[in-house]
C-alpha cells in the first residue's frame, strides 16, 4: 500500500520528457480512464491525467519524486517553474488545516467535500469506508470492503469516476478495481458460499453476520494504516458494527458512524466498487468449476441455474456456490 502521494500540476508539452523518463526507469505503461496513460512498476504508480494533474503514489514515492523535480525543473520554461509538487502527503508528516480543502480539489469532486461535510466534527482528514455486495445474491459470496481515503484523494477520485458501483456496469466497476487497488489502502472480506452457511448458521441472522464481517474487515485495513474514523452504510437502526471492532491499539481512537445512502462517501464509494469487483470474480470462477452460468439476484434465471447445478452435480453441492438460507433453496426441488 502507497505510503507517500505527490501531486504535479504540468502542461501538455511535458508529456514526451516525462514518458521517456519513466520508460528508462522501467516502468510500464497502460492505459486509465480519464487519462492520458498510467505507468507502474514496484512500488511506484504514476497517472497522467487529462486536466494535467499527475498523480505519483507508492512506497518509492519520495526518491522517484527527486528524480522527477530534477527533471522539471531542467525542462521547464520560467513561466512553469511554479509546477512543482502542490501537496505531499506523507501521513507521517505533520498536515496543513483542512479549512482550504475546497480550494484544493477540483470542482469534480465537490460531491465528495459535500459528503465528507456530513461526517461527525471534527471532519477527518483519513478515513475508512465499508461496503458490501453479494447479499441480494442467491449466488455466490458475501463479500465486505473496507477502503482508506484522504481529504486529498477526493480529486483524483472524482476524476476518475468513481462512484456508487450499483450505478457502474460490471465491466466498469472491475475496471476502477483495477485501477483502485494498487492505489487505495484496502482490505477485500470474502465469505465463500460454503464459509457463509456455516456462519449463518451459527449466527442465525443476517443483519449480525454482516456487522460481524464489516467489523473484521475495518479491523484488518486498520492493522495496516490509520485512519481516523470509520463510516458504514446504515443497514439496520441499530449499530451492531462498533461492539464488534477489536479493542486493540488501533480502533481505539477510531470514531465510527453509519448513515443511509453512504455510497455518496468517497471511502464507502471505493470499498462498494472493491467489493462488486472481487464477488464478480469469485463468481465467475464458481461459474467455471461447475460448468453452469451463475445468474445473479434471486429471479427465474437463478432458480433455472439452481436446477442445472443440482441435476449435474447433486443438491448437497448447493452449500458450495449458493446462501442456503434464501428461500430459492426450497424453489429449487430436487
Amino acid at each position: 500500500m502507497p505510503s507517500n502521494t505527490r501531486t504535479y500540476k504540468l502542461a501538455a508539452l511535458d508529456e514526451p520528457a516525462l514518458r521517456s523518463f519513466l520508460t528508462g526507469a522501467g516502468f510500464a505503461f497502460s492505459d486509465l480512464p480519464y487519462a492520458h496513460w498510467q505507468a507502474r512498476r514496484a512500488g511506484a504508480t504514476v497517472s497522467f491525467y487529462r486536466s494535467g494533474k499527475l498523480l505519483v503514489q507508492g512506497r518509492d514515492c519520495d526518491p522517484l519524486c527527486a528524480e522527477l523535480d530534477a527533471l522539471l525543473q531542467h525542462s521547464a520554461p520560467p513561466q512553469a517553474a511554479t509546477r512543482a509538487a502542490t501537496r505531499t502527503t506523507d501521513r507521517s508528516a505533520p498536515r496543513d488545516d483542512t479549512s482550504d480543502a475546497a480550494d484544493r480539489i477540483p470542482s469534480a469532486a465537490r460531491r465528495f467535500l459535500v459528503a465528507r461535510s456530513r461526517l461527525p466534527d471534527p471532519l477527518p482528514d483519513a478515513w475508512v469506508g465499508i461496503d458490501e455486495t453479494g447479499k441480494g445474491d442467491y449466488f455466490g459470496p458475501l463479500v465486505v470492503a473496507a477502503a482508506r481515503v484522504h481529504v486529498d484523494d477526493l480529486g483524483w477520485l472524482a476524476e476518475l469516476g468513481v462512484g456508487d458501483s450499483k450505478g457502474l456496469t460490471d465491466a466498469r466497476a472491475t475496471q476502477l478495481a483495477q485501477t483502485l487497488a494498487p492505489t487505495i489502502p484496502h482490505h477485500v472480506l470474502v465469505l465463500a458460499p460454503d464459509r457463509y452457511n456455516e456462519l449463518y448458521a451459527e449466527i442465525g441472522n443476517l443483519n449480525h453476520l454482516l456487522a460481524w464481517a464489516h467489523a473484521a474487515a475495518a479491523d484488518s485495513l486498520l492493522a495496516e494504516t490509520d485512519a481516523e474514523l470509520i463510516l458504514s452504510d446504515q443497514f439496520t437502526r441499530t449499530d451492531l458494527i462498533s461492539r464488534r471492532l477489536r479493542t486493540r491499539e488501533h480502533t481505539r481512537s477510531v470514531r465510527f458512524t453509519q448513515r443511509t445512502r453512504a455510497e455518496d462517501d468517497a471511502a464507502v464509494a471505493c470499498a462498494s466498487i472493491l467489493a462488486r469487483a472481487r464477488f464478480l470474480a469469485e463468481l465467475r470462477r464458481l461459474e467455471r468449476a461447475f460448468g453452469v452460468k451463475l445468474a445473479k439476484g434471486a429471479g427465474s434465471p437463478v432458480l433455472k441455474a439452481g436446477r442445472a447445478l443440482v441435476r449435474d452435480h447433486g443438491r448437497e453441492r448447493l452449500r458450495d456456490v449458493a446462501k442456503l438460507h434464501f428461500k430459492t433453496t426450497g424453489q429449487i426441488g430436487g
